[in-house]
């Protein structure tokens, strides 16, 4: 047996295990407590958080590639829900210990048979060589050999910007004397999104400025998350803009890409000439919001530090499956562009921050920032504005374009693109960018 298809069992029986212990506990919601001696509300909320850590586990068992360190992080959930039942034995006697104790069993059994996958696989020798991985990637820093063109598919010459939080990547291609076009990524991705956009805008005559937020990409990553709110990456974007003295700029963004670089854009209106949107936001949620299920689980505490930084789910369950109709344009290079920003733990905490900064509801720093920026769009409302929207998308669907982005420039050209996902620059550039050149000539 090799050692993928060992952790993969490993992966899916603790999958079952602790989606079916947390449907029991929620289902015994009303006889458990009385077993146990435990709170209600406790155990609804554990059996709740197993199930979503057994659905979590079983989409990442059943995915392209299954990567070694998301049994550690499993395996180090497991040996603390044994550690904690044996302190709650020791302290805390129940009626019904032997449930308790068999379950406790039946976790070790799984860390245990996912210890074993990992020591198959060689795993502490190779994490070790992954660990150097969380360097920004600046040459001369890096320990290890990366291929940032990924096989060609990113050939460009990093250029870079210095925060008071660390160094930013940039890309800047095209003659000096073109029309800039900047393009800001969002969660998690970094500037490859816009790979298949440059060559042909460069080659329209325009200078193409893609940037990599604090975080992302080749940029610094701090493991610090008071330094990945959304003001501080749309002051550091701002601040990078500025320094290049851009004038009559487009400015085309995505996903929260739009906050932070629709900041720069209205702090600075006089500088861009047009604005590019697809499938973002930029305005203060009237009502509170009715999150979606991964963003809930995301969210909560612990459990969104196993989700992201552990298991890289936003990266192997959004990228590479539910922000896409067309997964099979993410080739080997792709997915490793993709993959290769954020190695470690340590390195995803900016992309664990951005789905913990969603508003949900009009109050909050985050609602109060895009309100600013909402209202600073009215400066662009006799300027030429382009929209391509992508309307499979599970988060932004197209009632926000209809009723919001529509609401807002009537005038717009727009796009629908009816068979592209939230990263509408996978599924459809080859219908966005020609658009987009023909709006920035006409224009």
């Amino acid at each position: 047996m090799n050692s993928t298809r060992l952790l993969r069992y490993a992966l899916r029986a603790n999958a079952l295990f602790s989606a079916a212990t947390g449907v029991a506990m929620v289902a015994s919601v009303d006889t458990l407590p009385h077993q146990l001696d435990l709170p209600a509300p406790l155990l609804q909320a554990v059996g709740s958080l197993l199930v979503g850590y057994g659905l979590a586990l079983g989409l990442l068992s059943v995915s392209r590639h299954v990567a070694s360190r998301w049994a550690v992080t499993a395996t180090a959930m497991d040996l603390g829900w044994v550690i904690g039942s044996a302190a709650l034995l020791a302290f805390h006697p129940v009626p019904r210990a032997e449930l308790v104790g068999v379950t406790a069993l039946a976790v070790l059994a799984v860390a245990l048979l996912q210890l074993a996958g990992l020591r198959r696989a060689g795993f502490w020798a190779e994490e070790g060589r992954l660990a150097a991985a969380a360097d920004r990637g600046r040459s001369g820093s890096m320990t290890h050999q990366v291929d940032w063109s990924f096989s060609g598919t990113w050939p460009y010459s990093p250029r870079w910007f210095e925060t008071m939080d660390g160094h930013m990547h940039y890309v800047d291609e095209g003659p000096r004397s073109g029309r800039p076009v900047v393009l800001v990524h969002g969660n998690p991705t970094w500037g490859y999104l816009y790979r298949n956009f440059i060559p042909p805008l460069v080659a329209a005559g325009f200078r193409v400025i893609v940037a990599d937020h604090l975080g992302f990409g080749r940029s610094d990553k701090p493991d610090a998350i008071a330094r990945y709110t959304i003001e501080l990456h749309a002051r550091r974007l701002e601040a990078l803009l500025e320094s290049l003295d851009l004038r009559d700029a487009t400015l085309g963004v995505q996903d929260w890409g739009g906050p932070t670089g629709l900041s720069w854009a209205t702090r600075h209106s006089e500088r861009v000439r047009s604005l590019v949107i697809m499938n973002s936001f930029a305005h203060r949620p009237p009502k509170p919001v009715s999150l979606p299920l991964p963003l809930r689980l995301f969210r909560t505490p612990g459990l969104g530090e196993l989700l992201v930084k552990g298991l890289h789910a936003f990266v192997h369950l959004l990228v590479f499956r539910a922000g896409v109709v067309h997964p099979d344009r993410l080739t080997a290079p792709v997915r490793a562009a993709y993959l290769a920003p954020h190695p470690t733990w340590a390195s995803r905490t900016a992309v664990l921050a951005f789905p913990r900064s969603i508003p949900n509801g009009p109050v909050g720093p985050v609602s109060d920032f895009l309100e600013d920026v909402h209202v600073g769009l009215a400066a662009f409302r006799a300027k030429p504005v382009f929209i391509a929207w992508a309307m499979k998308d599970i988060g932004f669907t197209p009632d926000l374009l209809e009723e919001l982005w529509l609401g807002d420039f009537p005038g717009a050209e727009v796009l629908r693109l009816p068979d592209a996902g939230h990263y509408l620059q996978e599924d459809a550039h080859e219908l966005i960018v020609p658009a987009m050149i023909d709006f920035l000539q006409r224009t």
